[in-house]
């Protein structure tokens, strides 16, 4: 099978390097007199977000692109990954919506043989395997690969989120210089107060197994959600984050290390010591639990203080009205002319 990657294309933006500061330029190339004349216009830093979803989930993908496109004036680049049905239908979807029409983005199909064999989901709840077994899961495994010419920041948000604040406050964290990507704490400060039974590495990774001790992570190391990450791509690929990623997955399936989880523990073994800490505020978790589970936030928070929501969990917004925050949700929510259309 031809390894999954995507060509470089050419490109009219030149990057210059001024005092250590890349600044990004358009270059307008036209002949006069026989000479070449070159007119040079600064533009905004773009910023790049990725996201992954099955054709089943695009009403979320969407409406995650929506909220980011109405809470921010900087220029936005959307990188949206799916299968092939998926991607028809994004292509149609955004070409037919008003709300969407003049947003940026390329649509990649993304080869589901590329993980073929490499990986196995784990989970005490039988229904959550099939949903942990999509194999857009691990598409963010391969950011070298969907997208191999971005250099600097890219933002990985999961397609079960809506963000309320501006995402150029996401695309400025600091990633210190021995950090890969920046990741909220599972046992952050937001979470200690409405949520303080945090879960550890202990729930993910057998640590019975010999191969996982000797990994020398300890147990009760709070976990990470890899939902939501700022990720350096000039380190992700000369660090060789993916095969190492893909690594820890294929040593899953030989050697069945993982308690929970598919695609989450590579990362948390992976990123582990190699991160720098988001405002937690930029993640917050837990909304799509059962009720009784779900942190006790409170309204005026989700509405006003967080900055992005994110309704990890079974009981998304869509199909659950009643859920905490899916009011929030629903004011980004797009009408699918798609849809309607097949319903006639």
């Amino acid at each position: 099978m031809p390894a999954f990657s995507r060509p470089c294309s050419s490109s009219n933006i030149v990057l210059l390097v001024v005092g250590g500061l890349c600044l990004a330029w358009l270059a307008l190339f036209t002949y006069t007199s026989g000479r070449l004349q070159i007119v040079i216009e600064t533009q905004p830093t773009v910023i790049h977000v990725l996201i992954c979803s099955n054709g089943a989930r695009l009403v979320g993908l969407i409406a995650l692109i929506h909220s980011i496109d109405k809470n921010t004036n900087a220029p936005v680049f959307f990188h949206l990954v799916t299968d092939a049905p998926g991607a028809v239908h994004i292509r149609l979807w955004m070409q037919r919506a008003p709300e969407l029409q003049h947003i940026e983005k390329e649509i990649i199909v993304f080869d589901k043989r590329l993980v073929e064999g490499k990986f196995a989901a784990n989970s005490r709840v039988k229904y959550r395997i099939a949903l942990l077994s999509d194999p857009l899961n691990f598409a963010r495994f391969y950011l070298d690969r969907l997208i191999p010419c971005l250099s600097g920041k890219l933002i990985y948000i999961d397609d079960d989120c809506i963000v309320q604040g501006d995402i150029s406050e996401l695309a400025a964290v600091d990633i210190a210089e021995q950090h890969v990507a920046a990741i909220s704490s599972g046992c952050n400060e937001i979470l200690a107060r409405v949520h303080p039974n945090a879960h550890h590495y202990d729930a993910y990774l057998d640590y019975k197994k010999e191969m996982v001790q000797k990994i020398g992570i300890p147990q009760d190391t709070c976990q990470f959600n890899a939902g939501v990450f700022v990720v350096d791509m000039d380190k992700f690929k000369r660090w060789n984050i993916s095969a190492k990623l893909e690594h820890w997955s294929l040593m899953n399936v030989k050697h069945h290390l993982f308690l929970e989880g598919a695609s989450q523990p590579p990362f948390m073994i992976v990123f582990y010591n190699l991160f720098s800490e988001l405002d937690p505020k930029w993640h917050i978790l837990h909304l799509g639990t059962t009720p009784q589970k779900v942190p006790p936030y409170g309204d005026d928070f989700l509405h006003n203080e967080a900055r992005l929501l994110h309704w990890d969990g079974s009981r998304k917004p869509w199909l659950y009205p009643g859920q905490p925050g899916a009011d929030i949700w629903r004011k980004y929510a797009v009408y699918d002319p798609v849809q309607a259309e097949e319903l006639k």
